[in-house]
């Protein structure tokens, strides 16, 4: 029988999250493949992608970690859990916000039920017989963010949706990607201290205030910033070099970023670039790096790159340009969309001093509150750790556009900011592998501040939490009694500032699920509808769910006055968004 090893439970927690990881890549992969030679999103890609998902966890626990076949088939079990438990857990919740019940949402629906956005727009699959959903159409609608933007979180959730049936487990990629960055950052930190403090600093990374609050949505900015933090595991387990097969795991795991992150959101791939830019110049400028490992990371970078721009990133990326436009439309370009203007509160859209973060430094330290250009409002700067009664009733903001990161979080920031320059300073002249990998993160960090002006918005930059994370390592590793005390401390109250966010979004989820009905619409192919704006498309999925395994084709009748008589039932099937009228029978 073998003989258990401290690193066992390491290599487990690695490999059930490279199992996540394998699911969610491949999905995307494959179905992105297939649309290059006409085939829209199908389960027989998703089961494909589950079985190489499950292979290839199962080659790297045996081939490099010497697993019984036992082992690995109880960390797929696991994995197979946790995927079913996310299903789950979307199923009793509903969409709330905006953007999710808009295009997000819209875009699951139309690709679960057949658009191949490689050879068509949205808009022309929107119209055609194709598409289940029979309305009339305005020529305004033309789809743009569901043509445009990066498709990656949407080819997963349409896949989930075809599985289930219920578009609104479509955002379980959030929990999978969630507890996969948890298990990858777990293993990473039990390579150097224990695994109590591991664990506590994983939860506090993967649970902050951007993923948090947005677990059950279809915002993708958490989503975004955890697979950041895959990024820089990858970029770390690279230079490291403890070993060939933590640095053959952290190429393989570089490349399955790349072509995720790109294909999340167009910041992706920048943010990408900037924390691998400092990780390879530390590369060039260490030797044995630059002899053994610099080359494969070019090769992996530019392979990973071509692969999740060319092939999985074709639509929107070279479709894009096939069309005359900017890679980057409509976010770049002569036809480019200022969608920050209307947004930002008045300061911050008419600051416009170079280099002088000032607004993002007023949103950290200033109340929770959530105003843009339209409002006279003007931030209100607080003393750290303190509470108003206006903030508390902002946390139930998704996206608040000021001091996003929750109500604690300028103490946070402040401590861990504290705490990392005073390491820097004592640690310069020793200059530790710790010293240079945290100089490799907190660079891209500074860069990032400097050179995009919308990192006020909290959102926008998901993975700035990480510098609490640096700084929990840090304490860690000091001997001091209050060092230790100061860990726990900003644990704590890392996570009540995180809980705080996710509590009354996860709450108002479950409530809104409650209060949806498909009444009798079963029954029906004619109904009227009345939205609460005209462009919540992706509702419409909702009430073609209702119909289940029926015919899933139903017209759609703008509700008038003549659907508010006696004759006609009413039923509300996402609640704020989507009310339905049919006839009774």
């Amino acid at each position: 029988m073998k003989k258990y090893q401290p690193q066992d439970i390491r290599h487990k927690f690695l490999l059930l999250g490279l199992f996540l990881l394998f699911l969610v890549f491949f999905t995307i992969s494959l179905s992105s493949i297939l649309f290059l030679f006409g085939i829209p999103v199908n389960l027989i890609s998703f089961f494909l992608a589950a079985v190489l998902a499950t292979l290839l966890t199962c080659l790297a626990g045996v081939k490099y970690f010497k697993f019984r076949l036992f082992n690995m088939f109880f960390i797929i079990f696991i994995g197979i859990i946790i995927f079913s438990f996310s299903l789950f857990l979307n199923s009793i919740t509903i969409e709330t916000t905006w953007d999710g019940n808009w295009y997000h949402k819209n875009a699951v629906g139309l690709l679960k039920n057949g658009w191949n956005p490689t050879r068509e727009s949205a808009r022309d699959f929107y119209i055609s017989n194709r598409n289940p959903i029979k309305i009339s159409h305005e020529k305004s609608q033309k789809l743009i963010y569901e043509n445009h933007y990066a498709k990656g979180a949407w080819i997963f959730a349409s896949n989930i949706y075809k599985l289930t049936g219920n578009i609104e487990t479509g955002h379980s990629i959030n929990l999978i990607i969630m507890v996969a960055t948890f298990c990858l950052l777990v293993f990473l930190l039990l390579c150097k201290i224990s695994i109590i403090p591991s664990i506590l600093i994983s939860a506090i990374t993967v649970f902050n205030p951007i993923s948090a609050p947005q677990l059950f949505l279809f915002y993708n900015d958490g989503l975004l910033g955890l697979l950041v933090v895959d990024a820089i595991i990858a970029l770390i387990l690279i230079v490291s070099q403890r070993n060939k097969i933590y640095s053959t795991i952290g190429l393989t795991i570089f490349f399955i970023t790349t072509t995720i992150l790109a294909n999340i959101k167009f910041t992706g791939l920048v943010f990408l670039f900037l924390f691998s830019l400092t990780f390879f110049v530390y590369m060039i400028i260490t030797p044995k790096l630059r002899k053994t490992i610099a080359k494969k990371m070019l090769l992996v970078g530019f392979c990973s790159v071509l692969f999740s721009v060319a092939i999985v990133g074709f639509s929107p990326y070279i479709s894009n340009i096939n069309n005359g436009f900017h890679p980057l439309h409509p976010l770049a370009g002569k036809d480019k969309i200022d969608i920050m203007t209307g947004n930002s509160p008045k300061e911050f859209a008419n600051y416009n001093k170079l280099l002088i973060p000032l607004p993002f430094v007023k949103s950290i330290f200033s109340k929770l509150d959530n105003f843009s250009y339209s409002s006279d409002k003007k931030t209100e700067l607080k003393i750290p750790f303190t509470i108003s009664e206006s903030e508390l009733i902002n946390l139930k903001t998704v996206d608040a556009r000021i001091s996003g990161n929750g109500i604690f979080f300028s103490g946070l920031f402040l401590i861990s900011i504290v705490v990392i320059f005073i390491w820097l300073i004592k640690g310069y002249k020793a200059k530790s592998i710790d010293f240079k990998i945290s100089i490799c993160i907190i660079v891209p960090l500074i860069l990032i501040v400097f050179i995009f002006k919308e990192m006020w918005w909290a959102r926008y930059f998901p993975f700035i939490y990480i510098t609490v994370s640096l700084a929990m390592y840090i304490l860690w590793q000091s001997k001091k009694e209050f060092s230790k005390m100061l860990f726990y401390g900003l644990f704590f109250v890392g996570f009540i500032n995180s809980y705080l966010l996710f509590a009354p979004n996860f709450e108002s989820g479950i409530k809104m699920a409650r209060l949806s009905s498909c009444g009798d619409i079963l029954n029906h192919k004619t109904v009227f509808y009345k939205t609460s704006h005209k462009i919540f498309y992706g509702t419409f999925f909702n009430v073609l769910d209702c119909r289940g395994n029926v015919s899933s084709e139903i017209n759609f009748l703008p509700a008038k006055k003549e659907a508010n008589i006696q004759n006609y039932q009413s039923t509300i099937v996402v609640p704020g968004y989507m009310e339905v009228f049919y006839e009774k029978k």
